[in-house]
């Protein structure tokens, strides 16, 4: 338990200075969710998104899953631009394509 305890110790102070890689975050959020609090039980008609399941954490723990969600968000967000991006380059370069051929 006071290896686990250190672990966490290190979490917070690797996320308040804000040296923590995402990969660092990612397994002391884990680490933190199966060690410290299992998730809340879920009835059969509940919708999981719909359940705040960080209410009886820690507040440096929310603070890590906010800031996973945050990164989470950006990640989407960049993935759909390049999804975007990536279409528009396609059908130029097939347009060009098209007209050398004829």
């Amino acid at each position: 338990m006071a290896d686990m305890r250190a672990a966490i110790d290190m979490c917070a102070v690797d996320y308040d200075s804000g040296s923590a890689s995402i990969h660092s975050l990612v397994a002391c959020a884990i680490m933190l969710s199966v060690q410290v609090a299992a998730p809340p039980q879920v009835a059969a008609g509940d919708i999981a998104g719909d359940i705040d399941w960080t209410e009886d954490m820690a507040v440096p723990v929310k603070r890590r899953v906010a800031a996973l969600r945050q990164l989470q968000s950006d990640y989407d967000a960049l993935q759909k631009q390049f999804i975007k991006e990536r279409a528009e380059l396609q059908a130029k370069y097939e347009q060009q394509a098209g007209r050398q051929l004829r």
